[in-house]
């Protein structure tokens, strides 16, 4: 039984009451204020923009502390060497580069738990929660990106500049020096080529030689560039089955859970093809400068456990001869994967 005088309890009551009618005033303010926002942002935008602008807002502080997933970027309807296409309208200085994907999680886990462990702990991290970490990761990977690919509007082409791919800047320049090197030993060469149609099995034997003025030929494949061939097919398969995974929209056996679990398929190339030509197949304008040499990846789903991969690779050839101009060069993987 409480024994302090009547005026006292009633005194002490009032203040709780007051805190709590306080406390419940500040929430009710900031729910009105989101609420105002949330509508003032949906009056003034298209559905598009709207879908756009609420899929591009920074991270909730629950989800502050993890390495970030993909930038803001343009997303054209066609491209060219030297601008780019939004529905009719031509761009030669897009307003926006393409976006960053940073893939860490399934192709540099090694980087990834260390950036993570970085944001989380200030570099401290035991062996558990770097796995934790990892799982997460890479589950919200392979959610964003499958709801990018699978339900953005499919005019847009699903083009990104690929980051944490755990790929050496220095090996991806020796691609483009050696692809540059044999443009350089055939004359009048535009475009060369080599590819397996049947079996997707990474193995070379002809290479098709297209001249400038439109004639082709079919000769045996150098033996002497082997060995960079077979590099260059190893990097790129390597990053089109860790993320074929992704272009398989259901998940397995249909199901539609988009958890870590169900992104765990089989990806397996049916057929792939590697051309190299002189120039860029991307306008350089939507890649940012100063970013270090990265490849540019293309999601193009088509349907049921079946896919396309396209990953290109453009730049200067490094350390020209004095007196030269700079020659640039793009080296495209372009493959068709099964997923299941």
């Amino acid at each position: 039984m409480d024994t302090r005088p009547l005026k006292s309890i009633c005194k002490v009551q009032k203040t709780d009451n007051n805190t709590t009618t306080t406390t419940n005033t500040k929430e009710t303010k900031k729910s009105a204020a989101a609420t105002r926002n949330d509508r003032q942002y949906r009056g003034v935008l298209s559905l598009e923009q709207q879908k756009r602008f609420f899929s591009e807002q920074p991270a909730t502080k629950t989800q502050s502390k993890d390495p970030r997933i993909l930038t803001k970027g343009i997303y054209p309807t066609d491209i060219t060497e030297n601008g780019i296409y939004i529905g009719s309208t031509y761009l030669e200085v897009p307003p926006l580069p393409l976006p960053q994907l940073n893939a860490s999680a399934m192709l540099d886990s090694d980087a990834y738990s260390r950036n993570s462990a970085l944001l989380h702990q200030g570099g401290l991290s035991n062996g558990s929660d770097a796995a934790k970490r990892l799982i997460k990761g890479r589950r919200r990977l392979v959610e964003m990106i499958r709801k990018e690919i699978h339900e953005r509007n499919h005019e847009f082409r699903k083009l990104y500049i690929l980051k944490g791919h755990g790929v050496p800047t220095a090996v991806l320049q020796h691609h483009l020096n050696s692809a540059n090197q044999w443009l350089e030993q055939h004359n009048d060469v535009y475009k060369l080529s080599t590819g397996s149609v049947f079996d997707g099995k990474l193995k070379f034997d002809q290479l098709v030689v297209q001249t400038n003025s439109g004639f082709n030929r079919s000769v045996e494949w150098p033996i002497h560039w082997s060995t960079d061939m077979e590099l260059f097919l190893t990097v790129m398969n390597r990053i089109t089955i860790k993320l074929g995974s992704i272009l398989n929209q259901k998940g397995e056996a249909g199901n539609n859970d988009l958890s870590y679990s169900q992104s765990q398929l089989t990806s397996r190339l049916k057929r792939w093809h590697v051309s190299i030509v002189k120039g860029n197949a991307i306008a350089p304008k939507l890649i940012p400068e100063h970013l270090e040499l990265s490849p540019v990846i293309e999601f193009i789903p088509m349907g049921g456990f079946t896919g396309r991969v396209c990953i290109r690779l453009q730049g200067e050839k490094k350390h020209p001869v004095r007196g030269e101009p700079p020659s640039r060069v793009t080296m495209t993987f372009n493959c068709v994967i099964d997923v299941w």
